[in-house]
């Protein structure tokens, strides 16, 4: 019962986002860290958020930490690969971008996004076969 009480609260604070209402969300993101803080979907949100805001370093972070909980995380191995993209980190992003793939996802536009990084690097022929 517990575990979906704060399923809801993520929901909750997932519709909060979308709607523009970032205060509200941290506060439930944060509201379902102070009860349980191993979960991994609660700081990947609130890495998710943070970096929407800018905080690119307080979003890496919260990705890391979502990462190490969940090592096979497609959803928070590609945000913390946005990130580290925007940091111009590109090795790394491509390095957590190529994890992703290698356990089989396709979530949120992956290849795109590492086509992107090996654009970036000039590496067109590896981006183009991700295309």
């Amino acid at each position: 019962m517990v575990i979906r009480v704060f399923e809801q609260v993520l929901k909750n604070g997932i519709s909060a986002q979308l709607e523009g209402h970032l205060e509200e969300a941290d506060r439930l993101y944060q509201q379902v860290l102070e009860k349980e803080p191993k979960n991994a979907d609660a700081w990947h949100l609130s890495g998710a958020l943070a970096h929407s805001r800018g905080d690119l370093d307080g979003a890496r972070r919260k990705l890391e930490h979502a990462v190490d909980l969940e090592k096979d995380f497609p959803e928070a191995l590609n945000t913390l690969g946005n990130i580290l993209r925007d940091q111009k980190e590109f090795a790394a992003a491509l390095k957590i971008y190529s994890r992703a793939v290698e356990i089989g996802s396709a979530v949120g536009g992956v290849f795109a996004n590492r086509g992107d990084v090996l654009r970036c690097i000039g590496n067109l022929d590896a981006a183009e076969a991700d295309c």
